[in-house]
């Protein structure tokens, strides 16, 4: 319940709890209190306190300090006061937030309104009517109370209360932008949760894995003794890595919301291995140079080409300079210009494309084609040269001094048999 009173200035103080620290120009108010009869219009409001120790009534501004300070330098006695007798201190803390005749609240002045309304114990409804925090908000905030330094602005209280970890709650509020560390934090918290999830799903399909702390190094430039598997970022990718990894001792580092998986491997074993697959792939190379080059002197002995033979070699149509191709106008080491290839040049124009086709293949690029990444003949590449084997053969090439090509041929059926293949 309240009531109107004129009061002495003298029995009337501040409050300790408005978070007001900027009072602006209290002379332009005092001035324009005199002119309009020497009393504000919107009466200053306090909190009856009861009798001081002198006897006399004591009263603690709810609410007008500004019009309190701007009377004191008129030199006025009294006061005109809205005297609230039954308001706690909640109550005030309330009343300090209102802005209709005052200078508003800057954001530091806010902020403190709001942790004094908390500190005073109101009550969540009206702490968001009068802060405009919605009451969800108000809640996490009053639940972090002790955690807040006095100096923390709204948007950090609001940031901070979304984080149920004290550790995240303190770098947000001690954060110049809390806002961008609030959204840091739960990019790496999703991250954490999701490598969790996946960390559940490796670890009985994988048991042999050590799971490293810190980011995962680049593929390219991993630690000494370990080779990059692959990014393990959904169930698929565990399947995968457990089939081509089994029974392999293997690594993993954080990768975001993913792992990033190596294998350990004997680096001596795998410079041999990329050593013996080198020399492979050499040899596979020149077995199928030799055997191009020699379908090709044969077809220029023949002077023409069988049917099979021209059907297989048909891809050379199109291209513009067959002495190019075969390398008889000096430019191209990997086709010798010999005196067959040079007769051949004015033969009928199908022997040309034959032998521009044969001599492309048995170029780097075009070995490179036929040849799989072990060194040996793979897949569709080395059917083709199977049936070019069979169609000279057929049109009565002798394969002397193609035993190698003999042997790559033999290995291939032998491993598309075992693989399934036809």
């Amino acid at each position: 319940m309240s009531y109107k009173a004129r009061v002495p200035l003298s029995s009337v103080r501040p409050s300790g709890q408005n978070p007001r620290r900027d009072f602006g120009d209290v002379g332009a108010l005092a001035r324009s209190i005199a002119a309009t009869g020497g009393q504000p219009v919107n009466p200053i409001v306090v909190a009856d306190l009861g009798d001081g120790a002198d006897g006399e009534p004591s009263f603690r501004i709810v609410d007008g300090e500004r019009r309190y300070r701007a009377l004191l330098e008129l030199g006025a006695a009294e006061a005109d006061v809205l005297v609230c007798s039954d308001w706690g201190e909640a109550e005030e803390a309330v009343a300090m937030m209102a802005t209709d005749d005052k200078k508003a609240l800057s954001d530091e002045e806010r902020a403190r309104g709001f942790q004094g309304m908390l500190a005073l114990g109101v009550g969540d409804e009206t702490v968001s009517g009068a802060s405009g925090v919605d009451v969800g908000t108000v809640r996490r905030i009053r639940s972090m109370r002790a955690e807040l330094p006095e100096q923390t602005s709204m948007d950090a209280m609001i940031a901070a209360c979304g984080f149920d970890d004290p550790e995240d709650r303190a770098a947000v509020l001690a954060a110049s932008d809390p806002g961008a560390r609030a959204a840091q934090i739960r990019r790496r918290r999703e991250d954490e949760a999701a490598r969790g999830s996946l960390r559940a799903l490796m670890e009985p399909a994988l048991p042999s894995v050590e799971w490293r702390p810190g980011r995962a190094p680049a593929p390219w430039n991993g630690p000494a003794g370990l080779a990059y598997v692959r990014r393990v970022s959904r169930a698929a990718d565990v399947d995968e890595v457990a089939r081509r990894c089994a029974g392999e001792s293997l690594v993993a580092w954080a990768d975001g919301g993913s792992w990033s998986v190596w294998r350990e491997v004997d680096e001596g074993a795998e410079s041999r291995r990329g050593a013996e697959a080198e020399s492979a792939r050499a040899a596979s190379a020149d077995a199928l140079r030799g055997f191009l080059e020699g379908v090709a002197r044969w077809v220029c002995r023949l002077g023409s080409v069988p049917r099979d033979v021209a059907a297989l070699t048909r891809e050379g149509r199109g291209w513009h300079d067959p002495a190019v191709a075969l390398g008889l106008d000096g430019r191209s080491e990997e086709c010798p210009a010999d005196a067959d290839l040079a007769l051949a040049m004015d033969s009928d124009p199908s022997v040309h494309e034959a032998l521009v086709m044969l001599y492309r293949m048995r170029s780097p690029r075009g070995i490179r084609a036929w040849s799989g990444p072990a060194g040996s003949f793979d897949g569709d590449m080395a059917s083709r040269a199977e049936d070019l084997w069979d169609a000279a053969l057929a049109g009565g090439w002798d394969p002397s001094g193609c035993e190698a090509m003999a042997a790559e041929l033999g290995a291939w059926r032998a491993s598309a048999t075992e693989g399934g293949e036809s």
